[in-house]
């Protein structure tokens, strides 16, 4: 391997181009060039941050070792195994691919290639989510919304691919228990798709969570509160914001009481870095904390989500 890493980044609409921003400014990253169907776009962010444009993938599949893959959801599967194939590891935006058939396809493929996978869920790298879950171990209930007024962006996918997928994967890093009931309602409101949808989830070891994300709500909130034995802690993504109640010592005869904690949060950027991350794996040989594995996981479990809204809004797991 070179010095420095060799990296491109394939699709520069707007979350794409803060990929080649970001890996361009890596002190120990080669940007070599991005791809992208929209010659003017890609040219213009060539010109931006100083690297080459290439129309065709094959021309820029010699030159590098590691790509961001920030297309459609919908070229995910064929432009990952192109890439893995080729033996360069790979940073794919979530949801990692359309279909529970192509995530198997593709982790296998990363496997029997063994290529470094990891996917995008940016969520597991906000400081905030970092210092809250210092304080998470045994969760018994968790509540999260995920609520913002209504954009064009993403209309080709539901909420729940669009926005839920994310706080699926971060209840799966936090609940280590099989799955044991899932009940959701959910509605379309101004898409093809579901807008709303709300889904509770039950673990064998019985956990319960509860997860609400909407795209047509008049304001804005990101928010997670973790209730477990003698603490609770409350997560809040767009004020970047985390308290932990503990509850107090005290004597039998004492009043219950809580201490209020704000752990400190460090500054930094999500996608900066969770790309630092994919850089690191990469060049120390170590799995990311969510590969192909777990992108798989939560895109099972997304689909077991919109299956429920599907066929009568519960379903149970056996075994």
């Amino acid at each position: 391997m070179s010095e420095n890493l060799k990296v491109g980044v394939i699709g520069v609409g707007h979350l794409g181009e803060h990929h080649a921003r970001i890996l361009g400014s890596f002190h120990d990253v080669d940007l070599v060039g991005v791809v992208d169907t929209d010659e003017k776009r890609g040219k213009e962010i060539c010109d931006k941050y100083g690297t080459d444009f290439y129309s065709d993938l094959e021309d820029l599949i010699p030159k590098i070792e590691a790509a961001s893959v920030v297309v459609p959801t919908e070229s995910h599967y064929e432009v990952g195994k192109r890439l893995i194939e080729a033996g360069i590891d790979c940073l794919i935006e979530k949801p990692m691919v359309q279909t529970l058939a192509e995530a198997e396809k593709l982790y296998k493929i990363a496997v029997e290639n063994d290529v470094l996978l990891q996917v995008g869920h940016i969520e597991r790298f906000n400081t905030a989510f970092a210092a809250a879950r210092e304080y998470i171990g045994e969760p018994r209930f968790i509540e999260v919304n995920r609520i913002g007024p209504f954009s064009e962006r993403s209309t080709d996918i539901g909420v729940v691919m669009d926005l839920m997928i994310h706080d699926i994967d971060i209840m799966l890093s936090m609940v280590e228990s099989p799955i044991k009931e899932i009940r959701t309602v959910g509605a379309s409101v101004v898409t093809d798709f579901e807008d709303i949808c709300n889904a509770r989830f039950e673990f064998e070891n019985g956990c319960v969570a509860n997860l609400t994300a909407s795209r047509i709500s008049p304001e804005a909130r990101r928010e997670i509160r973790v209730f477990q034995e003698k603490n609770y802690v409350s997560l809040n993504y767009k004020e970047q914001e985390v308290k932990v109640w503990r509850l107090k010592e005290g004597g039998e005869d004492e009043a219950v009481d809580f201490e209020v904690y704000a752990p400190p949060i460090k500054d930094g950027e999500s996608l900066r870095r969770e790309l630092l991350h994919f850089i690191h794996c990469i060049q120390e040989g170590r799995e990311p904390i969510v590969g192909g594995s777990e992108g798989k996981n939560a895109l099972k479990v997304a689909f077991d989500v919109m299956d429920t809204m599907d066929s009568g809004n519960i379903k149970k797991f056996h075994g």
